[in-house]
């Protein structure tokens, strides 16, 4: 850690109105002066910004007489990075409030890295440091009538403040990063070693497996060939219900034509049995309307013709009876033996 600048602000015996103290350009200071003139204030600022530990039993000593606040801002360099620290206390009655800000330098300005509360920003110092107070005061800073503090001190504690200087806890941080890593590696192998075994239960029974998949592909064979004789079928039955339907139009214009045909004839019968029968000619208007017996008339197909003539055709049963034999009569009968053919 090297100091760059620090500046107070009714801290001990500073007030408001002091320059901050630069540090650039100095690799060695001596600070001398009467007692009580702040120089072990410095060194106090110092500690106190970045543990919020000092010399002082309480932390309400450190406030300038007469003033209910004090502010300390110090700023340092560590591999690399600049950083500051500004802690402030301020006096209410038997309490106060502490705050507490950590920044780096970053584009220029400072980037927060202050964390949810006061004691948690002071970890998080102390974490960057990888040094805590009382390393510190008993390495780099030997405080006025405390220089045997590290012989003084029990053995466990000397043995972690010198762990603290030769950073011998990072090699304990990697210690532990390295057992976690076992830790987890063994889990993995155990999860793989039981899922080889899963693998290998499985590949015993790989001669079923074949077994099914050829049994399998059989019937994927006969339901390709089945599906193609469904599909030659289906096409045979499209194609006989397609000559079926045109056989059924063909044959419904059939039935309605034959209707047709057979509804003609029979209109066509009650007009003929209701025709009058034809006069006489005007040139038979002189002749006797009833011949002789022998020369009766007959009305037929072929027109009127002697009665005579229909006896020696061989037809006797149409003899002329007594009475008088009209031409209209013999149409009627004529027609009635048609109908009767």
């Amino acid at each position: 850690m090297i100091p760059v600048r620090l500046n107070l602000r009714n801290f001990m015996s500073y007030t408001d109105i002091h320059p901050p103290l630069e540090f650039d350009g100095i690799h060695v200071a001596v600070l001398c002066g009467e007692n009580g003139h702040g120089k072990s204030a410095l060194l106090d600022a110092l500690t106190w910004s970045l543990w919020g530990k000092s010399r002082a039993k309480s932390v309400d000593e450190l406030i300038h007489a007469g003033e209910t606040e004090m502010e300390v801002e110090f700023e340092f360099l560590l591999e690399g990075e600049q950083y500051r620290v500004i802690r402030k206390r301020q006096r209410r009655g038997k309490s106060g409030l502490s705050d507490l800000q950590f920044g780096v330098l970053s584009n220029g300005a400072y980037r927060s890295l202050t964390e949810r509360s006061v004691a948690e920003t002071e970890k998080a110092i102390e974490r960057t440091l990888k040094m805590s107070y009382e390393t510190f005061t008993s390495s780099s800073f030997i405080q006025q009538g405390r220089a045997d503090t590290f012989t003084t001190n029990q053995p466990a504690e000397r043995k972690r403040i010198l762990a603290e200087i030769l950073e011998l806890g990072y090699f304990d941080e990697l210690e532990g990063r390295a057992k976690e890593a076992l830790r987890e590696r063994e889990m993995q192998l155990g999860e793989e070693r039981a899922r080889g075994r899963e693998w290998e239960q499985e590949l015993s029974h790989l001669p079923e497996y074949q077994a099914e998949a050829e049994r399998l592909k059989g019937e994927v064979a006969q339901a390709e060939a089945l599906a193609k004789e469904s599909e030659a079928a289906c096409k045979t039955l499209r194609e006989s219900v397609g000559r079926l339907e045109q056989a059924r139009h063909q044959l419904v214009e059939a039935e309605q034509r034959l209707a047709r045909f057979a509804a003609g004839p029979l209109r066509a019968r009650p007009s003929q049995a209701a025709t009058p029968a034809p006069r006489a000619a005007p040139r038979d208007q002189g002749r006797d309307p009833c011949p002789a017996r022998g020369d009766a008339w007959h009305a037929g197909p072929g027109g009127g013709h002697p009665a005579s003539d229909r006896r020696a055709s061989g037809d006797s049963g149409q003899a002329a009876g007594s009475g008088c034999a009209t031409p209209g009569a013999s149409s009627a009968r004529a027609g009635s033996r048609k109908g009767g053919r």
